[in-house]
């Protein structure tokens, strides 16, 4: 069965993780347990052969030996060994146990060789260990000692890694769930905004990567909606604008039709020059149209350079120089020698200076002036562009670069366009765009960040 849940994925991959690190942990303890375990073990032997080899040398007498052998009974039921003591010709002169001694290895090897005696014990390391212990005194000691279990040690230890895992297994189920729920949260306001529900929100309080990815989804839920509310109202306005040229040109048609039908062909000559205005003004308008929503496309970082915008300034103002003074106004440029260097699309920054040069050549009154400031600022470059203006009192700035928003006299031709191009450019790139009029001049300021 195909484990598609997150939350479950990530419990399965810990678990997996802590299951394999506890089994690495045990078998170096066991390897280490059992190394460390060997080295006391053979120090026990090695000490329980010098107490044994030192009662005999002391306490061994041709005679009577019954001291001997209660002493080796306490030290055998101490140690939980069977011991067996006898002389050079192979006579048994006290033991433990009733039992007689088994038969020990003839290969037993030399583990320890001390002043007095020789330790010997069989090869091998069986669960029974055979010690011999042979004094220099000619008596030979046998012991027969059980190895010490660690098995329940061992057992001990696994069941407490199990409940270790347990554990952990019963704390990280819900933490694993906790992490995965705000992503679920995600994924069913991705589904929501896919049928048309654009107004879902997630919550972003986090302050971890979860929650940064929460706020660049409402992020971008909120921009769709807005870019969705913008093509509405785009569309709607569209719709008045084309309407109303249409409507005329039906009207003058209907009115050419009449004047041909009467042989008036004098005034026919003036319906068709009207027509004719009105569809050039229609099709301005829809390549201005088409440029609003060229410019409403985000570029990719691959088209954007380093640009001068001393350049972009002064080839518009080469290019305005004849309106401006066709419509005696007054031009004057206020730019510094310092390079305005910023990262830009050539073309959509050269766009931006030809459509503030017209705005201000459009509605800047005969014997006017127009002036451009441009300067470098700390992480940035700031322009401005005022000309004077009829009177503007209680306008709103913003407002002025909302498509087909004019507050210019009705005897003025526009479209109410170009300042909507305009601050689609300035966003694009990153920067901030504004309006002001005081004291009849109208001003528009633009700041671009340093490229």
């Amino acid at each position: 069965m195909k484990i598609n849940k997150l939350y479950i994925r990530n419990f399965i991959t810990v678990m997996a993780i802590i299951i394999m690190a506890q089994f690495t942990i045990a078998g170096l303890f066991r390897i280490v347990g059992k190394a460390a375990g060997n080295r006391g073990f053979r120090a026990d032997l090695a000490g329980m052969a010098f107490m044994l080899n030192e009662s005999v040398k002391h306490n061994y007498k041709d005679g009577d030996n019954s001291y001997l052998e209660a002493m080796i009974l306490e030290l055998a039921k101490t140690w939980s060994t069977d011991i067996w003591i006898e002389d050079s010709a192979g006579k048994t002169v006290a033991s433990s146990t009733a039992t007689p001694r088994p038969q020990f290895p003839e290969n037993m090897e030399i583990i320890d060789t001390p002043v007095g005696y020789t330790l010997y014990r069989n090869p091998g390391g069986p669960p029974t260990i055979l010690q011999k212990i042979v004094s220099d005194g000619g008596c030979i000691i046998y012991v027969r000692r059980n190895r010490p279990s660690t098995y329940i040690d061992e057992l001990n230890f696994c069941i407490g890694l199990v409940l270790i895992t347990m554990i952990v297994a019963i704390v990280l189920l819900p933490i694993s769930r906790r992490i995965t729920s705000p992503l679920k949260r995600l994924t069913e306001s991705a589904n929501a905004i896919a049928r048309g529900e654009f107004d879902r929100r997630v919550d972003e309080s986090a302050h971890d990567e979860i929650g940064e990815l929460a706020r660049a989804f409402n992020m971008m839920s909120g921009r769709v909606l807005q870019m969705i509310n913008g093509t509405k109202e785009l569309t709607a306005n569209i719709s008045h604008q084309v309407r109303s040229p249409l409507a005329r040109i039906s009207v003058a048609a209907g009115i050419l039709r009449d004047k041909i039908t009467a042989g008036d062909y004098a005034g026919a000559e003036k319906n068709i020059s009207f027509i004719e205005k009105e569809i050039e003004e229609m099709d301005t308008l829809t390549g201005r149209i088409i440029e609003l929503l060229r410019v409403d496309t985000v570029h990719r970082t691959s088209d954007f350079i380093k640009l001068d915008l001393q350049k972009a300034a002064a080839d518009s103002s080469a290019k305005y120089s004849d309106m401006f003074n066709k419509g005696e106004i007054t031009f004057s440029s206020e730019l510094t020698t310092i390079p305005c260097v910023i990262s830009g699309v050539p073309g959509d920054i050269q766009q931006l200076f030809d459509l503030l040069f017209d705005n201000a050549v459009r509605y800047t009154p005969a014997g006017g002036f127009t002036n451009i400031e441009m300067h470098p600022e700390k992480g940035g470059v700031s322009l401005n562009i005022s000309n004077s203006s009829h009177d503007m009192t209680g306008m709103r700035p913003e407002k002025l670069f909302e498509p087909f928003s004019r507050m210019a006299p009705e005897h003025i031709p526009g479209n109410g366009l170009g300042l909507a191009i305009a601050k689609r450019i300035v966003s694009n790139h990153s920067g901030d765009i504004s309006a002001e009029y005081s004291d009849g001049v109208f001003s528009i300021r633009v700041r671009f960040p340093a490229g």
